[in-house]
């Protein structure tokens, strides 16, 4: 027995951490009513500087009576109120007095000013505040790019800004100063020159930024490439017999996180879900970034699951490393004295009772350990691809791991500091091959190295898709019109290693970052760019390499000029891999590099290319000079590395490399002063590395006569055999980059999966006519949409001397013989169908004036119009063509029109004029003007509408009764608002659950054709007491928001609404808000409505609270009245709003929200970024007291789309509004006491 006291006697079911302990008894403060209060403040730059105070007992925030500006004081700064963020725990805004310079802000609490619920005061506390303000800066990417129509966004970035502008943003693209965000939907193609300003009182930093939008639906086909084979090797669920895959990069966890466990990938259900300690989730900059599993030496995760019932033999490979001075178990086991792979201050070490091997000393370095263990007791552990255990021990309870745990081995013991990648139990013993798979699959998974800015090869032709055909490009002679994109709009850069328009194309593109789900997209059939863009051929592709030779010629790619000279009788242009490669002969053949010494001194280099020899041994690339070379061969044991340099050596072990087949051999060298050992041989993609028979080396290459091919640095042994794609590099690269290149560009390879879209059929125009001149030369092009693949003439005969191209459908030639007519009947095919046309021929003596129509409009939007004109009759020579338009018909007479376009030259067939900058809702008219050396023809008049509305501000007035005649749609486009229509009422009477009855209004807007709200509105007002209904005969498009709360010219609050119920400390203004929310939109006002919420107490009893209103939500109670009733469901026949909180001691409440009905006979669609909002309002409190007997928020409203069909992109709201005192927009304390209710949904 214990004479003495106890108290707080505790158990706990884990065992708690050092930080754990320290919190329960205050942080070292102990448990004994100390009170202190606590500053904090973010780094960086901040205007005004946030501050976070913090009231604590025993180290844990304690709610205190308020605080308010009189009970701080702060030096070369002024402060705001201080908002209540939790309980005991406050903010302060401190603006420095001069903003321009750099500051310290000294803010001191009076604590004893300050008292806890039962009177107890606070010591008071100073705390220096730093306030560092530099010239500001933007700091992300100075292009961002776009598609169009398609929604995008871009992140502004920048330093030391209190504030960003943005000007000249394209139409369909907004800023949010708030978040920093470029989002929208582009609404034209082009490059648009964007000022982006960053601000603060020391001065700005403006960026000159270029958006850049490409136009998909400028192509004709479109072939998605998806690189499905750039994945790490055999996945490990292809393999029987997978217990358990720990797999750090799956783990959704943020950086930093607190892992609690670590789900099973195999799909066995045997995750890791027992913890100790802080296992935590981080990036690893050792792995490129990569997630791993930290334990900081006091951790540890574990399964409840005991493997010892499972399993008699297994195989287990798992990559890891120690990450600080506790070098004890980081794969272990609770319940048998099993360690595998690291412990003991080893990192080569297996313990099953007894220690197998610890003798190599613990590092820092990542390390792959590959363990097989079977029932006779075999165990063999290899270390980094080399094996260290290799010996029989006895069978028994200790060779297998029980509970597999992971940063410690059994009950808190043996804690290590380490960090685990993945972990692989298999319960079998794999074979030799499988076993080197998954060392191979970890190996580039995890250290694979960079693919940044890696040369993707993308063969196309029919052999790679059944429905390719270069006839359907623009240009299928070259490919010009050939162009590819990333995920994030990006143009890629490519070249083309060989047009093949027969057979097969090769094409190389530059991937930003190469990763299985990293899917580009190659389009071509656009006949208005067959331009060859001009990284095709200046070698900006191979950034990072000194030289890369496609070996059809001695040419270099790279944009370095490092031409061969061709040895010997080597003959360039001979069967390859990758188009063509050179064939030597062993004895003379080679290529010499004059004047280019390679990589020299410790730099870094790669080199890699394809071979194809029966040779037993051979050189392949060398350069340097005698005592400090770089020779690259091989031999009967595989290829080798000489430097010359005290023997150093680094040898591959892969006998046959010389087996009469393709083989891909690639070599890295990490640079920087390295030891020869780094150096990384990898054949077909495997590393083959054999560091038993290789011979360490200093590598400092010298300059000797230049890079030779084929053989050795000074001419010898030399290759007899074809090699194709040498690349040299001055960077490293990784196992990924040899493993992928090599799957990529081999023969027969399935790297890429590609899927091909034509839009659609080929078809003609009908009836074309075309007119040439006897002795005249001529061209012209059949053109289908989209192009076709192969072109026929099926009956009739072209005149004498012209010929026609079946693959491109181009008639050409001088025409000769007599005048005449020529009818021929024209077919177009792809793989999706046929089409055909009669073309009529007329042949000419002499040039002739020309003949055009008016064509048809192809395309109108709000701003924007694309015209097709018809150039029937060219005369026989090319046209000037230019389209004139305006508001009247101009006639013929040019200086009549308001506005013209000069097109440029056409031959005979359509004209395409794309107008932009017009006005929304208006009529303009135009004609087409051509010109040639014979005269000029006007076509006759045309005229189209642009769409309403997409200009200037709209405003639905729903009325302010159901008899107001002012209601009605208002449209302003700068130049004064004007009444588009007026609104037709409707009134129902609604008989509620409870009994009571109410007067329904909706005001109804019928549009007879298609209602478009376009992107480039300033914006939509929604006002009126009633609901709004807004129907049409045709499709309905929302390109812009539609917000059912109407907001005063000055709120209260900033985002202020009326809708929302202001506490009496504010005072009703009909400028800035109402205590009592003003219903909108057929929502009810506060206090209103079938479920408004119910106000309950008496003063005597403190005051009154009002609970939340209801719809088809339930409000929440308030501290003395419960939420209304509903009466709201989708089923609902009468279109009405929410109902209003209930009533607060001084009469505050929110209204309930809106409703809006939009009904389509077709289709409506509301567009990416578009917010549909009918949220109920909130109760916005006094900011020095919060909630106190409060009035509740309204509820949220109603939203009904009606269509034939309905694509949603955007986001719709009908959310009833936030409990008094908990709005994001309150601007000072949330303290709650006996507060209202929140709104229910709508």
């Amino acid at each position: 027995a214990t004479i003495g006291r106890i108290d707080e006697f505790r158990i706990y079911g884990v065992a708690l951490s050092d930080s754990e302990v320290s919190r329960l008894h205050g942080g070292g403060q102990g448990d004994f009513y100390q009170r202190s209060i606590e500053m904090t403040h973010s780094d960086g730059f901040e205007l005004p500087r946030k501050v976070r105070v913090r009231f604590l007992e025993d180290g844990f925030p304690v709610s205190i009576d308020g605080f308010d500006p009189s009970d701080y004081s702060v030096t070369s700064a002024s402060g705001s109120s201080p908002i209540m963020v939790s309980q005991g725990v406050y903010e302060v805004e401190l603006t420095p007095s001069n903003a321009a310079s750099s500051a310290t802000m000294n803010l001191t609490v009076n604590g004893a000013a300050i008292q806890t619920v039962f009177g107890e005061a606070f010591a008071s506390t100073l705390a220096s505040v730093p306030y560092d303000v530099q010239l500001p800066s933007v700091t992300s990417a100075a292009v961002s790019n776009w598609a169009k129509g398609v929604f995008g966004s871009f992140q502004v970035s920048t330093d030391y800004a209190s504030s960003v502008s943005v000007g000249g943003l394209p139409a369909g693209i907004d800023f949010n100063a708030s978040t920093g965000l470029l989002s929208g939907i582009p609404q034209s193609p082009g490059a648009t020159a964007v000022s982006i300003t960053a601000s603060n009182p020391m001065g700005s930093d403006p960026q000159n930024h270029q958006l850049t939008v490409y136009d998909p639906t400028a192509f004709a086909a479109r072939m998605v490439i998806n690189p499905v084979g750039a994945v790490a090797g055999e996945r490990p669920r292809n393999l029987p017999g997978l217990l358990v895959q720990l797999d750090a990069s799956s783990l959704s966890d943020a950086n930093g996180s607190v892992l609690s466990s670590w789900p099973d990938s195999s799909g066995s259900g045997h995750s890791l879900d027992e913890v100790r300690g802080l296992p935590r989730a981080i990036l690893s900059p050792s792995l490129g970034g990569a997630k791993v599993v930290s334990f900081d030496g006091f951790s540890q995760l574990y399964s409840t699951y005991d493997f010892s019932s499972t399993l008699t033999e297994y195989t287990i490979l798992v990559l890891a490393r120690h990450s600080g001075d506790s070098n004890e178990t980081i794969v272990g086991s609770v319940g048998s004295d099993w360690v595998f792979g690291w412990g003991g201050g080893s990192s080569a070490y297996w313990k099953m009772g007894a220690t197998l091997g610890q003798s190599v000393p613990a590092d820092r370095s990542w390390h792959l350990m590959a363990g097989t263990f079977d029932a006779a007791g075999n165990t063999v552990l290899w270390r980094d691809g080399i094996k260290v255990i290799d010996q029989a021990v006895a069978t028994g309870a200790d060779s297998v791991p029980r509970r597999l745990s992971l940063g410690g081995s059994g009950t808190n013991l043996n804690f290590s500091n380490s960090e685990v990648a993945e972990v692989l139990l298999f319960d079998r013993l794999l074979n030799d091959s499988e076993f080197s798979a998954m060392q191979q699959y970890l190996r580039v998974k995890w250290q694979g190295g960079s693919l940044a800015d890696f040369p993707l090869l993308v063969r196309m032709g029919s052999a790679f898709h059944p429905d390719f055909s270069h006839a359907s490009f623009a240009d299928p002679v070259n490919g010009a019109d050939l162009r590819f994109f990333d995920g994030q709009n990006r143009e890629l850069i490519h070249e083309i290693d060989e047009w093949n328009a027969s057979g097969a194309t090769s094409v190389w593109v530059q991937v930003k970052d190469l990763h299985s789900d990293s899917a580009i997209i190659a389009y071509w059939g656009n006949s208005n760019d067959v331009t060859p863009p001009a990284y095709r051929s200046d070698g900006s592709l191979w950034s990072g390499f000194e030289g890369v030779w496609h070996l059809d010629d001695a040419l270099d790619s790279s944009g370095n000029s490092r031409t061969g000279t061709v040895n010997g009788g080597a003959v360039p242009g001979s069967s390859g891999v990758v188009g063509q490669g050179i064939s030597l002969d062993g004895t003379d053949d080679s290529l010499s590099f004059t004047g280019y010494p390679g990589i020299t001194g410790s730099g870094a280099r790669s080199f890699s290319l394809w071979l194809k020899s029966n040779q037993s041994s051979s050189g392949v690339v060398g350069w340097g000079a005698a005592g400090n070379l770089w020779n690259l061969a091989w031999d009967a044991q595989g290829p080798y590395l000489l430097t010359d340099n005290a023997g150093g050596r680094r040898q591959g072990s892969s006998p046959g490399t010389g087996n009469d087949q393709w083989r891909h051999l690639s070599v890295s060298y990490p640079g920087s002063g390295s030891d020869l050992n780094q150096t990384r041989i990898y054949l077909d993609g495997r590393l083959v590395d054999s560091p038993v028979s290789s011979v360490s080396g200093v590598v400092n290459t010298q300059a000797g006569a230049g890079l030779a091919l084929g053989s050795l640095h000074d001419g010898s042994s030399r290759m007899n055999g074809t090699v194709d794609e040498a690349r040299l590099s001055s960077v490293a690269r990784g196992h990924a980059w040899a493993r992928h290149s090599y799957e990529n560009q081999k023969p027969g390879s399935t790297f890429l999966q590609l899927d091909l879209q034509y839009v659609s059929a080929p078809v003609l125009p009908a009836d074309l006519n075309l007119t040439v001149v006897i002795g005249q030369a001529m061209s012209y092009q059949l053109r289908s949409e989209p192009p076709a693949t192969l072109y026929a003439i099926t009956s009739g005969s072209l005149p004498p001397s012209l010929s026609f191209n079946a693959a491109t459908g181009v008639i050409s030639g001088t025409a000769s013989g007599s005048p005449g007519s020529f009818n021929l009947s024209i077919t177009a095919s792809n793989s999706k169908g046929s089409g055909s046309t009669v073309l009529s021929i007329d042949s000419k003596s002499a040039v002739e004036a020309p003949t055009i129509g008016i064509g048809s409009v192809t395309g109108v939007a709000g701003r924007t119009v694309d015209l097709q004109g018809d150039l029937s009759d060219s005369g026989g020579v090319s046209n000037a063509v230019t389209v004139y338009f305006g508001d009247t018909d101009g006639i013929e007479n040019p200086v009549d029109w308001n506005h013209s376009l000069a097109l440029g030259n056409f031959d005979q067939g359509p004209v395409v004029a794309s107008l932009s900058g017009l006005d929304s809702g208006e009529t303009y008219f135009y004609r087409f003007s051509s010109t040639n050396s014979a005269g000029t023809d006007w076509s006759g008049p045309g005229s189209f509408t642009t769409l309403s509305f997409d200009q200037g501000t709209l405003r639905f007035d729903t009325g302010e009764n159901e008899l107001d005649t002012t209601a009605g749609l208002y449209w302003n486009k700068g130049a004064g608002e004007f009444k588009v229509m007026d609104a037709n009422f409707s009134t129902v009477n609604y008989l509620a659950p409870d009994g009571t009855s109410w007067m329904i209004t909706k005001a109804n807007f019928h549009f007879p054709s298609d209602f478009y709200l376009g992107p480039n509105l300033t914006g939509v007002l929604l006002e009126g007491v009633n609901a709004l209904s807004i129907s049409s005969d045709g499709n309905v498009t929302l390109a812009k928001s539609l917000y059912g709360s109407p907001a005063p010219g000055a709120p209260h609050v900033p985002n202020g609404t009326l809708l929302d119920g202001y506490d009496a400390y504010y005072g009703d203004d009909s400028g800035k808000g109402h205590r009592l929310g003003r219903g909108a939109l057929g929502g009810f006002g506060g206090g209103q409505g079938p479920g408004k919420g119910r106000s309950l107490g008496s003063n005597s009893a403190g005051g009154l609270s009002g609970g939340g209103g209801s719809y088809s939500g339930e409000g929440g109670p308030g501290a003395s009245g419960p939420g209304g009733i509903r009466y709201g469901s989708g089923g609902l026949g009468i279109l009405m709003g929410g109902s209003g909180g209930g009533l607060g001691n001084l009469g505050e409440a929110a209204a309930g929200g809106g409703a809006i009905e939009i009904i389509s006979a077709g289709r409506l669609s509301i567009e990416p970024g578009v917010v549909v909002s009918m949220n109920g309002g909130a109760v916005i409190v006094n900011p020095n007291q919060g909630a106190y007997y409060s009035g509740g928020s309204g509820s949220g409203g109603a939203i009904r789309l009606v269509a034939q069909s309905i694509s949603n992109k955007g986001t719709l709201q009908a959310r009833g509004g936030d409990s008094s005192g908990m709005d994001a927009r309150e601007p000072g304390v949330r303290f709650l006491s006996n507060a209202g209710g929140a709104g229910g949904g709508g």
